[in-house]
């Protein structure tokens, strides 16, 4: 069975992955959150100049109108304010994205090692159980082919591919399989 010896390594970025993820979230709601609220004063800050318009026909104290003139700067002074949050949240936004990014590239990095680690385990056990199969065949044949030889009375040496192979290189010659 194969064992990734570096789960834990996987383990953590993924779970890092999903902590940035979740942060990257709440950026995102948090932006959303802060352009209604510039919806919001726009909103409000057109609604109190059209009041201003409709009171230009009645006839109004100076002071109320000053009033309402200097509310309504209040609200474009909280508008520009709302516009520096936005932005700051932007590149909050953007810096986690960023980082979100990185996070999924290294978590993919170690699901690719973990697969070709996986594939070379594979790979090496079908060899290991092809080299099992090929020595007992070959154990099997020389069984067979001594007994056919004992009851026929041939003298007969039948040799492994293992054996051939340290014969050879006992004598310093390479064996090609």
């Amino acid at each position: 069975m194969f064992i990734f010896k570096l789960q834990s390594v996987l383990e953590y970025r993924i779970n890092l992955e999903e902590k940035i993820h979740n942060e990257f979230s709440g950026k995102k709601r948090e932006l959303d959150t802060q352009r209604l609220r510039m919806k919001s004063l726009i909103k409000e800050r057109n609604n109190l100049i059209a009041e201003m318009r409709n009171m230009q026909d009645k006839p109004l104290p100076a002071n109320d109108f000053a009033v309402y003139f200097s509310y309504v700067e209040q609200v474009r002074k909280n508008e520009k304010k709302q516009k520096i949050v936005i932005h700051q949240v932007k590149e909050q936004v953007e810096s986690k994205r960023k980082e979100l990014l990185e996070a999924v590239k290294k978590r993919k990095i170690m699901e690719k090692l973990k697969q070709k680690h996986s594939e070379e385990y594979d790979h090496n056990l079908r060899n290991l159980e092809q080299k099992a199969s090929d020595e007992i065949s070959e154990a099997a044949a020389s069984t067979l082919v001594k007994a056919l030889s004992d009851k026929l009375g041939i003298k007969y040496n039948f040799v492994t591919k293992a054996q051939a192979r340290d014969l050879l290189e006992a004598e310093g010659k390479v064996y090609n399989d």
